[in-house]
């Protein structure tokens, strides 16, 4: 799937951390990729309780071009990708969660670790 491409290469280019690597990117009612995200460490190195999620920093995207007003219905898909064993659970945390479903989102999806695309809501 192609979508799955741009995320992986969206991490290993974007993405600082380490370990949990993710990216979260919104899409239009017809498939238009409207922005995307990942998550990043704090510049001194650690992830620490102000670090934002790869969610939160789509969120911040999104409200910034006035996404919401400008295409109406918005999915997202959270996807995680390891270096050592390739695609990995990508299920929002429930803080994320909240977040989404606050703000309106009317579909999200995330990868499971063989890299199928799950419905979350």
């Amino acid at each position: 799937m192609q979508i799955l491409e741009f995320c992986k290469h969206k991490i290993e280019k974007d993405c600082t951390v380490k370990r949990h690597r993710l990216c979260a990117i919104a899409f239009s009612r017809s498939g238009y990729i409207i922005a995307s995200a990942t998550n990043r460490l704090h510049s001194d190195g650690y992830v620490s309780a102000f670090s934002l999620h790869a969610e939160e920093m789509l969120l911040n995207k999104l409200r910034k071009i006035n996404a919401k007003h400008r295409f109406g219905y918005i999915k997202i898909l959270v996807v995680r990708f390891a270096k050592s064993k390739g695609w990995a659970m990508a299920k929002p945390c429930k803080n994320c969660e909240i977040l989404l479903k606050m703000s309106g989102i009317q579909e999200v999806s995330y990868t499971d670790e063989s890299g199928t695309i799950c419905q979350l809501y």
